[in-house]
């Protein structure tokens, strides 16, 4: 019978195994996967290749983007000097133009075609009811004249309250105004008598362009081996951070965050790819979603693709993952509890012998632990998604077996030099005899 004595001390190593047999069995279960939350699209997304909605942005320092503003930040306050010059009588003149603003945007990376419409909006608001108007000019480079524009509004009330100031435009149709590597800017000038402030750079007052042009087009979507790759370009070269990337599998969001494999600098060609190696056998209905925010649908392209069968996946067998999960996870918990009850047992053998008891727990250790890592391999072909654990337990393992291993030579060697120390500093004591000599 196995007797552990209640007096015996325990070590750090004893609390790692124990540490870690609790960990495999709360990490080790099997995860409960909920069905995919749904992302709001409102409206339907432009084919790939095809011109798409597009809303610039007036941001801080003077920025034009696509990448909308939050409803957390706080808007961005200017003042529209007062217009109104009094003619010979005071009470008769005139209300001049004055500069708001000019935004611009980063070098384009492709010709820039516009279609249909444009609408251009401001918000403005003042302490006292006054009137006046805004107009709106497109210039490339900063270079007058014009490309597009002056849009004028029309005459509007302005008071306490923000309003929302807009004109749209008819462009027509295939309108290239700008060319690769061009910089749109947007001149906002207003002409207010008494003068007012305007809002923008906020999601509640959201001032800028609405117009369909070409933004990201998806450029290629294919399957390669496990993964589905999806090559964009971006025309206004804003954060691929910033874009919102969705994949959907048979109407199911897929969660895993995609590798990002190809960053083109010049061109703002981004390459994204998922894995898909879990999925079944059979055919699937993929469906990719750029844009350049979640729930701007005006922003969004989507792309669909059928998947091919079983010959170029690799599948999930049910029910062989049905029979091996539960194996794989008592087979370790009973590795563990017999790597455990083995080390107490040589702790109590060996407890009066500190350098046995500290090495043999220490090879135990490192045998648990590369058995683990070497065990990561077979995992990995059909728990793709658990791998972490064992990887875990492995290294784990042998870094503290290891370290003990290390502990206990080290401690070996200072014992051998302090005994040869010890032999070489002792001298042989000469023999004294007690009596007569004998006399030949």
């Amino acid at each position: 019978m196995l007797y552990i004595s209640s007096s015996s001390k325990i070590s750090p190593s004893v609390v790692l195994a124990t540490v870690l047999t609790t960990l495999l069995l709360v990490v080790a279960m099997p995860d409960v996967v909920d069905e995919a939350p749904e992302v709001m699209i409102d409206a339907e997304a432009a084919p790939a290749g095809q011109l798409m909605p597009v809303t610039l942005h007036f941001m801080g320092s003077d920025h034009l983007t696509p990448t909308p503003p939050s409803i957390d930040d706080d808007e961005i306050r200017r003042t529209v000097q007062n217009g109104f010059v009094s003619g010979r009588i005071k009470q008769f003149g005139s209300v001049q133009w004055k500069h708001v603003g000019t935004w611009s945007s980063d070098a384009i990376h492709t010709d820039l075609l516009m279609s249909e419409s444009a609408t251009f909006s401001i918000w403005a608001e003042n302490e006292f009811r006054v009137s006046g108007k805004f107009r709106f000019s497109i210039l490339a480079n900063g270079q007058q004249p014009p490309v597009i524009g002056p849009i004028e509004t029309g005459t509007h009330y302005i008071d306490d309250e923000p309003s929302r100031i807009e004109v749209t435009a008819n462009l027509g149709s295939n309108v290239t105004p700008l060319h690769k590597s061009d910089r749109m800017e947007i001149r906002v000038e207003g002409a207010v008598n008494g003068g007012c402030t305007v809002l923008y750079g906020s999601g509640n007052f959201a001032s800028g362009m609405s117009v369909t042009c070409n933004g990201l087009a998806i450029e290629k979507f294919e399957k390669k081996e496990n993964y589905i790759q999806a090559q964009v370009l971006d025309t206004w070269g804003v954060e691929r951070h910033s874009i919102f990337k969705q994949v959907t599998v048979n109407g199911l969001v897929l969660e895993m965050e995609p590798n990002y494999q190809l960053s083109n600098d010049l061109q703002r060609q981004h390459l994204w790819e998922w894995f898909i190696g879990d999925l079944e056998p059979g055919n699937h209905e993929v469906v990719i979603v750029f844009a350049y925010g979640e729930g701007y649908a005006p922003q969004t392209q989507t792309i669909s693709i059928e998947m091919l069968p079983e010959t170029n996946i690799i599948a999930r067998n049910e029910e062989t993952f049905d029979i091996l999960l539960p194996a794989l996870i008592v087979g370790t918990i009973i590795l563990l509890v017999v790597a455990f009850l083995l080390i107490m047992f040589l702790r109590k053998r060996y407890q009066d012998d500190p350098q046995k008891r500290d090495m043999s727990t220490g090879i135990i250790l490192l045998v648990i632990g590369i058995g683990g890592l070497i065990a990561t391999v077979p995992i990995s072909m059909f728990f793709a998604d658990i791998i972490g654990l064992p990887m875990f337990i492995g290294v784990s393992c042998t870094l503290v077996g290891l370290l003990l291993v290390i502990w206990n030579l080290d401690r070996t060697a200072k014992l051998k030099a302090s005994l040869k120390k010890s032999l070489k500093g002792a001298k042989p004591k000469k023999l004294k005899f007690k009596g007569k000599r004998s006399k030949a």
